[in-house]
């Protein structure tokens, strides 16, 4: 059973030149029309059924044993280091629902 991802990881292939920070590009409110445009399809798509998440077997058993260990451990670590694992075991349980699957290449683009 496929099931749709959680989350989105970017990863740019390269770094434009630093501009000043309240400086935007001509195209910038042109290229978010579009991103919020494709979000909110992408959203519509994946809302408009239920989609169950199945893990194989053990593996929450396995995520929990990291969060077990996670617990165990942050008392010992500096307060910035507390910080940093608030939140990793959710993210690992993320990082599980995106090996599953992913969705197909036209979930996000309009129906010709």
């Amino acid at each position: 059973m496929w099931a749709a991802p959680r989350f989105a990881v970017v990863m740019p292939t390269a770094k434009p030149e630093r501009r000043k920070f309240y400086a935007l590009a001509d195209s910038t409110e042109q290229e978010r029309t579009r991103l919020v445009m494709w979000v909110a399809r992408l959203h519509q798509w994946a809302t408009a059924q239920p989609r169950a998440v199945r893990f194989a077997e053990g593996v929450l058993d396995r995520l929990d044993a990291f969060a077990e260990t996670l617990e165990r451990t942050a008392a010992e670590q500096p307060e910035a280091g507390k910080v940093m694992l608030a939140r990793l075991t959710a993210m690992g349980v993320k990082v599980a629902h995106a090996r599953r699957g992913r969705p197909p290449r036209d979930a996000g683009r309009r129906a010709a």
